[in-house]
Formats: structure tokens, C-alpha cells, sequence
């Protein structure tokens, strides 16, 4: 809604500009000082139309690499919320989403999520971890996810796929994973993670 609202407050902010200007003109010293205020804040509008284009969890780079680095053995973990921008980019980078299941059963949430729709829309129930290369995190929460991670254990390479989760988070995740197994890789980006472990 802002963004309708600016060109009227261009409109109202040169119109109280150029009234200022009119009744300064008679001192030419103000004038000049005026015009300079006018044109640094023209300028800076214009700076500020053009922002940098920011980005916060670029999945891109981090399946990339993943598609480079993958044996053809290797699973790959799915955290919670890193599961959108995967079904997102998945099919550009040779992964597909109705590959990945579920390893325990998805515990009681008060609220409907994205992720119910996808997975429920698939009619996913819970297997073994022998029978899938990718597994979707059943929560966001480490300590709902700990049953997956224990499942890990004893399945040779994982690599765990971070995205859209607060650092404490995260390390409650990794500190756990250091515990299990060995950290053999990692690859970073702004927003996205992605760990390798020998489990």
C-alpha cells in the first residue's frame, strides 16, 4: 500500500520544496543552500529506488554444490523448512521432491503448514531409512527432529540440508550430528547451509 502512496507524497514534498524556495529567493545565500537540499534529496530518492538486490537463503549454490559433491550412495536430510525452497529447485538440479519420505511420524502440530498440504497431498507415511536416498525433516524443532537424526546412525554418508533456521537452532542440530558422526564437508551461504557426515 505504501508503494501507491509515494508518488503523492513526491507530489506534497516538491510542492512544500518549491514554496520554501519562493519565499527564500529574496535572500540568495538561502537559495543556494535550498537548492543543494534539493538536490541531495533527489539524489538520495534515487539511490534508494535502486536498492541492492538482497537475498537471504540462496538454495541455488547449496544444491549445486551438493550435485557436484554426491556419491551415488549418499542420503540427503531435508531440514524442515529447508523443504520448500528443495521442492522449488529440486528439478533443476537432477533431485526430485516425490523421492524424498518421511523416517517417523509427524507429531501433533496446533497449526496447518505449507508442508502438510505437499506431504499430505502425497499421502506420505513414515518409512525406513533403507528404503529412501532423501528424508524429509519432520519438524523444525531439534528436539522433535531428534528421532530422525537417530535413525541416521549407522547409514553411512548424510548430507543434512540447512535453510530458513536460527542459529541456536542449527547448532543444537550440528552439535548432536558432530556427536553421532564425522563432519567431512560443509558448504555456505547466505541463509543455507549444507553439512556431510559419516554416520
Amino acid at each position: 500500500m505504501i508503494l501507491f502512496l509515494l508518488p503523492s507524497l513526491y507530489l506534497i514534498l516538491a510542492e512544500g520544496l518549491i514554496q520554501i524556495q519562493l519565499r527564500l529567493l529574496a535572500y540568495p545565500k538561502t537559495a543556494i543552500v535550498t537548492i543543494a537540499t534539493q538536490v541531495i534529496l533527489v539524489a538520495a530518492l534515487i539511490i534508494n529506488l535502486n536498492p541492492h538486490q538482497h537475498t537471504s537463503q540462496e538454495m541455488k549454490p547449496v544444491l549445486s554444490y551438493l550435485q557436484t559433491h554426491q556419491q551415488a550412495k549418499d542420503r540427503v536430510y531435508l531440514y524442515h523448512w529447508a523443504e520448500p525452497a528443495f521442492r522449488y529447485y529440486a528439478a533443476d538440479y537432477q533431485f526430485s521432491y516425490d523421492d524424498c519420505h518421511l523416517i517417523t511420524p509427524i507429531p501433533k502440530n496446533e497449526y496447518t503448514k505449507e508442508f502438510d498440504y505437499f506431504r499430505g497431498k502425497r499421502g506420505l507415511k513414515p518409512t525406513d531409512v533403507s528404503e529412501t536416498q532423501c528424508i524429509l525433516g519432520v519438524s523444525e524443532s531439534f528436539h522433535q527432529s531428534q528421532p530422525d537424526l537417530e535413525k541416521l546412525r549407522q547409514h553411512g554418508r548424510v548430507w543434512v540440508i540447512f535453510s530458513h533456521i536460527v542459529e541456536s537452532e542449527k547448532m543444537l542440530f550440528l552439535k548432536y550430528l558432530d556427536n553421532l558422526g564425522e563432519r567431512l564437508d560443509e558448504f555456505h551461504q547466505p541463509g543455507s547451509f549444507v553439512y556431510l557426515y559419516q554416520l
